[in-house]
């Protein structure tokens, strides 16, 4: 059934639907925070036991009951080439790490060549500014002692036009002074930020050099490891994957039947978290995507009614025209906000929680149904803004 809605009530009905997925999205986030804790607290106890049962199958050796002997075999050689390939992966990145730090201690010389090359270029400014300085203050002395000798007595009155010449000629000198000591303190100035820099470049190249060279050594202790102990690991890993991976009871030996046993209830358990994280991360992707969809078109419901507002006089009311599966859309939030309300249960069934969500991501909120709602809702304001135009 067709609703129709002014702008006001639009932006209120936008702002209803955006509540309701807050208070979803509320819901479900409770639900992330009790599974993230479970599933903590269910993977340590998966890897501690995990670890414990490949110790002990290792140690039984080829006393292994044939149902697991042969799974393990068969992925033996698996895991050989996988290790094969990491190796050979290791031979190619530590020529290029090496390549990188000799690069480096290049760079490093070349920065120190091109310093000391700076050195002597600057160096010699300093020396002839200096020179300079010493001829300007020699000539200022000199200008100084003869307006001295010409003021003695009663100079001062019968040398007054020489004795002007000279403080001319004086504040000429102290002009060249001044001017020459810039000069200077802009040399030595440069010569300071050129250390600065360099020293800086140094040290971030020495960095750099340093994890260079310390990754180099741990490829290397790697690539030894992984050559020297091929056969051990490849069984190790195998084992490993299988008992990670087993979802079904074997026949094996007693001392291994009730550790294999609850090795297989936390795989299970475990895979089950992953998936329910994975469903809740999903929806609330889908939420938060759906809510600044929403926002957006509030913003637009806003600039309508203040356009309404200001120009009233010369615009037609506004009706906007709703479809009744884009008002009822809405009622998705509220299901699945009751779906995850008891979220201290659901955390106990998490495989139950993916089932109850699988009907909101592969039916209700798919894409092209959250298309379709924007889309309807974006028309119905065009149309209802079209008597507008012109």
């Amino acid at each position: 059934m067709t609703r129709s809605f002014n702008a006001e009530s639009f932006r209120d009905f936008i702002e209803d639907e955006r509540s309701k997925i807050a208070r979803a999205f509320r819901e479900v986030e409770q639900v992330q925070v009790e599974y993230q804790g479970a599933y903590t607290r269910f993977k340590t106890e998966h890897d501690k036991t995990l670890a414990a049962l490949t110790g002990q199958i290792e140690a039984q050796g080829s006393e292994l009951a044939p149902a697991l002997r042969e799974l393990i075999d068969a992925r033996v050689p698996v895991e050989r080439q996988a290790i094969a390939a990491r190796i050979a992966e290791l031979e190619k990145e530590s020529p290029k790490l090496q390549k990188h730090a000799d690069a480096l201690v290049s760079r490093a010389q070349k920065d120190t060549a091109d310093l000391h090359a700076m050195n002597p270029k600057l160096n010699d400014q300093e020396e002839k500014l200096k020179t300079q300085i010493a001829q300007w203050q020699q000539k200022l002395d000199d200008l100084n002692a003869q307006a001295k000798a010409l003021s003695k007595g009663l100079g001062f009155i019968l040398n007054v036009g020489k004795i002007n010449t000279l403080d001319r000629e004086r504040f000429r000198a102290i002009g060249h002074l001044e001017g020459l000591g810039k000069d200077l303190n802009k040399v030595r100035q440069e010569w300071r930020d050129l250390r600065t820099m360099a020293d800086k470049e140094q040290k971030e190249t020495q960095a750099e050099w340093q994890t260079a060279m310390a990754q180099i050594g741990q490829l290397k202790q790697e690539h030894d490891y992984l050559a020297e102990n091929a056969d051990t690991l490849a069984r190790h890993r195998a084992i490993v994957f299988v008992l990670d991976n087993l979802k079904t009871p074997l026949a094996t030996n007693p001392p291994l039947d009730a550790p294999l046993g609850r090795t297989i209830e936390l795989n299970i358990q475990t895979d089950d978290f992953q998936a329910a994280l994975g469903s809740v991360a999903g929806i609330l992707g889908v939420m938060k995507g759906v809510d600044e969809g929403l926002k957006r078109l509030r913003e637009s419901a806003t600039a309508l009614i203040s356009e309404q507002s200001r120009h009233g006089k010369f615009l037609p009311p506004l009706q906007i025209e709703l479809a009744g599966n884009v008002t009822a859309f809405g009622a998705v939030w509220d299901d699945l906000a009751a779906k995850s309300k008891d979220e201290k249960s659901l955390a106990q069934h998490p495989a139950h929680f993916v089932t109850a969500i699988k009907p909101f991501l592969d039916e209700r909120l798919t894409k092209d149904h959250i298309v379709g709602y924007f889309n309807s809702l974006g028309n119905a304001l065009k149309r209802a803004t079209a008597g507008w135009k012109g």
